[in-house]
């Protein structure tokens, strides 16, 4: 029996083994496949038949889901790495801080002609202020980088 004849009906339209072996990418010779291809693109019935055949199948099996897991993992490592590198920032400023304060508080001891003591201690409270300004407004920016990164994660 001809591969012609195993495919294709007297009527001219495609055998449920040929939908069959074309579902399951079976089909043997290179030119019935181009046979069924060309038949298929312009007889509706027949097209009609093999969507429905491949709707019934599953034809990919999905991969468990391993995003979720992989950017929750993610999400703490970069957690971590920030964390540990604003620290080492604080660290650094607090150091800084201490140092150039400790530095402001021995303006007292140096005596400097054209500052009188009152003029010292007011330059002294003004540099304080605005040290803790900066400070405060750091200390907020970082809480609200932390707030909105734990907002994120919660909403994932």
């Amino acid at each position: 029996m001809a591969p012609r004849d195993l495919y294709f009906d007297s009527g001219g339209h495609l055998t449920e083994k040929a939908l069959a072996d074309l579902c399951r990418d079976a089909i043997p010779d290179e030119l019935s496949r181009l046979e069924i291809a060309e038949h298929l693109s312009y007889c509706d019935d027949c097209t009609e038949k093999y969507t429905a055949l491949l709707c019934g199948e599953v034809l990919l099996e999905p991969d468990p889901p391993v995003a979720e897991d992989s950017l929750r993992r993610i999400r703490q490592e970069t957690r971590i790495v920030f964390l540990k590198r604003c620290a080492r920032v604080g660290a650094a400023a607090c150091l800084t801080l201490l140092v150039w304060l400790g530095g402001f508080s021995q303006l007292d001891s140096i005596e400097l002609p054209e500052f009188q003591t009152e003029d010292r201690m007011r330059i002294s409270q003004e540099i304080s202020n605005s040290i803790q300004d900066f400070t405060q407004q750091v200390s907020n920016g970082i809480r609200e980088i932390f707030d909105f990164s734990f907002e994120r994660s919660s909403e994932s």
